[in-house]
């Protein structure tokens, strides 16, 4: 009961507080001509970019080819996230946002 009152207290002092806003904030907008925009000339195929090619440096900490799946990176597989070798690479997949692995 007391919830309810509370929450009734919190809608009538939200409405009262909304309601001095009608005379700043106009009740109708503008009526503005609408815009077509139809493309043309877009391309159906992406381009072919040269490769990459990284030149080692002489100062790297650490490097890894990916090759063994054995050497300790995690292998992880669930509804959030997978974690594993994959094609000569690593792979990292999220299916959450703001999560890390």
């Amino acid at each position: 009961m007391k919830r309810i009152v509370i929450l009734i207290a919190v809608l009538v002092a939200a409405s009262l507080a909304c309601s001095g806003l009608s005379a700043v904030i106009p009740t109708e907008l503008p009526t503005l001509p609408p815009v077509i925009v139809i493309p043309t000339g877009l391309p159906t195929t992406l381009p072919t970019l040269p490769p990459i090619i990284v030149q080692p440096q002489s100062n790297v900490l650490f490097s890894d080819d990916f090759s063994d799946s054995s050497s300790g990176w995690d292998q992880l597989n669930d509804v959030d996230k997978i974690t594993d070798y994959a094609s000569g690479g690593y792979r990292m997949w999220l299916n959450k946002t703001s999560y890390d692995i």
